[in-house]
């Protein structure tokens, strides 16, 4: 009747290692870019974020631009395919 007794250890070793993970995580308050912190104790970081921010923006003001050109490009060649056939 070993297999009750590995399988209860089996178990205990699971738990422990599961409780040794939960202990590396840092919180949420310890992030910089949550919103669990002020101002102030975020610090230099919202310069960071805020070169980040703006460079996400650029990038998405570059693919919608990308976007409307391809649409507009192919709806141009649809029109003049269905106009000279």
């Amino acid at each position: 009747m070993t297999g009750g007794l590995g399988f209860s250890r089996f178990g205990r070793d699971a738990f422990k290692e599961n409780k040794k993970l939960g202990k590396i995580r840092p919180r949420l308050s310890e992030n910089p870019y949550s919103h669990a912190k002020g101002k102030r104790k975020a610090g230099g970081k919202l310069e960071e974020f805020a070169t980040w921010q703006a460079l996400q923006d650029a990038r998405q003001q570059k693919q919608a631009l990308i976007l409307r050109a391809l649409l507009f490009t192919s709806i141009f060649i649809g029109l003049m395919v269905y106009y000279l056939l």
